[in-house]
């Protein structure tokens, strides 16, 4: 079907257009292959589109090279083509889903990160104060503890001078 191949043209131009290159979608499929596996499981319809634009490609690249034998493109074949290229215009398509899932998630990341900066700020504030209230208690303990045996002591070292006369 002519009209197959022009729309997998159309495609190829739209996709070359995005990426600079002379061949779009298979650029298009490259970064879908490069994608790490936890995206690419995260996104609805990924493998499908995957297998599908190799497939078309395939089967393109074969009808070029031998024009009289090749595999028929099908009716479906016309209109994944004009769906795809429509779902990539309105972001819609995977790699553009991908795009925003990333995006949100170095969002939330810093989000993420922001709380857990807070969340130590506030340990360290609250570490802090209990450190000084534990100095502050063992200063307390300490004078409440030597106080009285420093003035005794002082008190005796004063009587004993005084009693002998040295002052």
């Amino acid at each position: 079907m002519k009209e197959v191949i022009d729309e997998y043209k159309h495609l190829d131009r739209l996709c070359g257009r995005i990426y600079g290159k002379k061949h779009g979608v298979s650029q298009y499929i490259s970064d879908m292959e490069d994608t790490p596996l936890y995206i690419s499981r995260s996104i609805t319809g990924w493998k499908s589109d995957l297998k599908n634009l190799k497939r078309l490609r395939q089967m393109r690249n074969v009808r070029n090279r031998n024009s009289a034998r090749g595999a028929a493109f099908t009716k479906e074949d016309l209109e994944y083509l004009n769906v795809f290229y429509h779902r990539i215009l309105n972001h819609q398509d995977p790699l553009s889903k991908k795009r925003s899932l990333c995006k949100n998630s170095r969002e939330v990341h810093k989000r993420y990160l922001l709380e857990k900066k807070h969340q130590i700020a506030a340990l360290l504030w609250k570490s802090k104060n209990r450190i000084s209230k534990m100095r502050n208690r063992k200063i307390r303990d300490s004078l409440a503890y030597w106080g009285p045996i420093a003035f005794a002591t002082i008190t005796m070292a004063l009587g004993y001078f005084i009693g002998r006369g040295q002052f």
